[in-house]
């Protein structure tokens, strides 16, 4: 992150022994440094405007303020299942861990993200073909193209007990407080 935007970056936490402490303060962040390693499955740094902007960016079919960024056949298959047969995370992995949503049921996996392929097994309100990803520090998206909504929680904490019993909250707050659907 460049000087003039450091100012910008949230001081991320972990929990030990019940107790928030600072894993990487936002001032003297490792990202002030030019990365060791260039990771493209992690180590993102952005603010949760860009964050929503990236979201309907590929909801809109990889066009944003009239300037096209991906095809919408790029955005088509990265939002489709991949997986072997059309199965899903738990299917290829029965102990998946809950590091995040992939490891659902009913949740199979597309170039970079989970795609919702059963809403009935996944016990979360939502609609097949949603697609999501959830960081480490607990930093969550999730895009449903048929409800035409998009919704990025962000929050830094590294490896929170709560943070997906959180992201399945939020989940459950946002659909409850729909009042129409554009599903169908």
């Amino acid at each position: 992150v460049p000087a003039a935007k450091r100012d910008r970056l949230s001081t991320c936490y972990y929990v030990k022994d019940g107790k928030l402490l600072v894993f990487d303060d936002g001032q003297h962040s490792t990202y002030a440094q030019p990365p060791l390693l260039e990771s493209g499955g992690g180590g993102l740094a952005g603010t949760a405007k860009d964050y929503l902007r990236f979201c309907r960016m590929l909801l809109n079919g990889g066009e944003l303020d009239g300037a096209r960024l991906l095809s919408p056949k790029t955005v088509a298959l990265m939002t489709m299942n991949h997986l072997p047969g059309g199965r899903t995370m738990t299917e290829m992995m029965p102990l998946t861990t809950a590091f995040n949503e992939s490891g659902y049921a009913g949740v199979g996996y597309g170039l970079g993200v989970g795609v919702t392929e059963n809403v009935v097994a996944t016990g979360l309100p939502g609609t097949k073909g949603e697609y999501s990803w959830g960081g480490a520090a607990g930093t969550y998206f999730f895009n449903d193209p048929k409800e035409e909504l998009a919704v990025v929680f962000m929050t830094q904490v590294l490896f929170a007990p709560d943070r997906i019993k959180l992201r399945r909250d939020l989940r459950a707050l946002v659909y409850g407080a729909m009042t129409e659907s554009f599903a169908g």
